[in-house]
């Protein structure tokens, strides 16, 4: 069987490597912003299928999709765009769990 990766995470590279899973990688193009009132856990549902359903593959291929996001408080915090919103994130973050 082949298998297919569908995400651009290092983190998920390393992890099927370690387990000794020859791969392909695709990285799908879709949009991640969240949308109005999405909780974090619908928000990764839907971006987790939204990555499979772009993704082309033959019948005998396992897929996997996955997205992780931070979760402060109910608010879902994405990449940061630049230095200075890392370091307010990671200030924001600091003594919390999230």
């Amino acid at each position: 069987m082949n298998v297919l990766l569908g995400s651009s995470s290092p983190r998920r590279r390393e992890l099927l490597e370690q387990l000794g899973v020859e791969f392909d990688i695709a990285r799908p193009d879709i949009d991640e912003t969240p949308h109005p009132g999405e909780s974090p856990v619908d928000y990764v549902r839907r971006l987790a299928i939204e990555k499979l359903h772009v993704l082309s593959a033959a019948p005998d291929t396992l897929v996997i999709t996955a997205d992780s996001t931070v979760d402060l408080g109910g608010e879902i915090l994405g990449k940061p765009d630049d230095e200075d919103d890392a370091r307010a994130m990671l200030r924001r973050l600091s003594a919390r769990t999230h």
